[in-house]
């Protein structure tokens, strides 16, 4: 009994040390499976050589990574194994190009024992964002505020500026990548850029710009389902009141809607040169409507007839000017008068487009200017003929008159006034008085 005991003890001994010698891979459990960190799982990264990293787990001697381009680990797999620390960063000679990518990992154990893969995540690398594209705006309005819209990268953030200036409005686009968002716009010349800052991080380059002119001072007309024939704009019922009584806009085919803009301008735009003549005003003129459906287009204005009395002008001279940007000119338009009233003129023009317009006349030609000189000439001559050669011959003419005796009487009768045979008596009774008593 006491050798059986020996010998059981000692078989005992001898099979926990086998056990401990060998058997542990023959009961030890897997490795615990790593949970996976970063990149998050559906995050929108712009490094295109990420890190992967996870958790360490108990008895895991080294990991394996794979990445793919779908969640089957089939296309473009790549696979890492015996990491023996936690993370892996991609080279810099391998960076990943912008996709979306799915990834997981394992624990191996000195054994060579696998843990079942990690949860499956994925991530987006991306790193460009492409320029917003902005709507083409209305080229002026007289709304102290524009709508913008346009589209970028699905979620990106849009920041706008006008001019150099960054605005207060942003705007986050849809999963369409579409985004709007109102624009505080200054008066005049407006230039207008967006850029995007996607979800990744990157920020995009600005998109082309857009300008709005802002005038306050410009008033609308509108109207909607505009069928063939002429469509009259009134703008004598708007204020501040305006050079442009009506635009006539002759539509051919239908039309679903026309917007006249007209402004009275408070002094010449910059890039317009001066006006020849008499100048009344300035005024500008656009439309928003099919280009390829308005056949022609007038305008009627106003003049001050007091202006033109003023101004002394040739009402037959005021026309509407417009202005010609690709030959940076004037150019008159035939304009015609067709009406008044006790203080306006009335005037109509044929356009020839929609720009800037100037309103002038022409100084009545002087009627001619009676010349002095024939009349200087004249007194010279009246002056000559009585002081000089007026006396002259009457000098020459008094000493032969004194001289006449009675036979040559009669050759001057121009001095004789009464009539001859009055004068024979006179001229007989001059013996009689020599005859007299003394």
């Amino acid at each position: 009994m006491g050798k059986y005991t020996v010998a059981s003890f000692a078989g005992f001994l001898f099979t926990m040390l086998v056990v401990a010698q060998f058997g542990v891979g023959l009961v030890a459990a897997a490795p615990t499976v790593p949970p996976p960190i970063s990149p998050a799982n559906g995050a929108a990264i712009n490094d295109a050589t990420p890190t992967f990293s996870w958790a360490s787990v108990p008895g895991a001697a080294s990991y394996t990574l794979e990445y793919a381009l779908d969640a089957g680990f089939t296309t473009g797999k790549v696979a890492k194994s015996g990491l023996t620390d936690n993370s892996y960063t991609v080279p810099g000679s391998q960076p990943l190009a912008d996709n979306k990518y799915y990834w997981h990992v394992r624990a191996v154990d000195n054994l060579g024992k696998f843990s079942s893969w990690s949860a499956t995540w994925s991530f987006t690398v991306d790193t460009v964002v492409a320029a917003p594209v902005l709507d083409t705006p209305p080229a002026e309005t007289n709304e102290y505020r524009w709508l913008a819209t346009g589209s970028t990268e699905a979620h990106a953030n849009v920041r706008f500026y006008l001019g150099e200036t960054l605005c207060s409005e942003t705007a986050t686009a849809n999963e369409n990548g579409r985004f709007s968002a109102w624009i505080i716009l200054v008066e005049g010349r407006n230039v207008i850029t967006a850029v995007a800052t996607d979800v990744a991080g990157n920020r995009s380059r600005a998109s082309s710009p857009k300008v709005v002119w802002y005038r306050p001072e410009m008033r609308k007309a509108e109207k909607e389902n505009l069928s063939a024939g002429d469509h009259t704009f009134d703008f004598t019922e708007v204020y501040p009141v305006q050079l442009i009584d009506r635009v006539v806009l002759r539509v051919g085919g239908t039309v679903p809607e026309a917007i006249v803009l007209v402004e009275a301008l408070k002094e010449k735009p910059a890039e317009v040169p001066l006006v020849s003549g008499v100048l009344y005003g300035f005024t500008r003129i656009s439309i928003q409507a099919p280009a390829g459906n308005i056949e022609s287009a007038e305008a009627e204005f106003r003049v001050r007839k007091n202006w033109i009395v003023q101004k002394n002008l040739d009402e037959s001279t005021i026309k509407l000017l417009e202005y010609n940007e690709s030959g940076g000119v004037w150019e008159p338009l035939p304009t015609t008068k067709v009406g008044e009233d006790g203080t306006y003129a009335h005037f109509s023009a044929k356009l020839q487009g929609f720009s800037v317009f100037a309103i002038s006349g022409e100084v009545q030609s002087p009627e001619p200017e009676m010349s002095l000189w024939p009349i200087v000439l004249g007194a010279i001559v009246v002056v000559v003929v009585i002081f000089i050669i007026w006396p002259l011959v009457h000098e020459r003419r008094a000493p032969k008159e004194e001289g006449l005796g009675p036979e040559k009487a009669e050759e001057a009768p121009l001095e004789q006034k009464p009539p001859p045979e009055e004068k024979a008596p006179q001229k007989e009774e001059l013996p009689k008085e020599e005859k007299g008593d003394f």
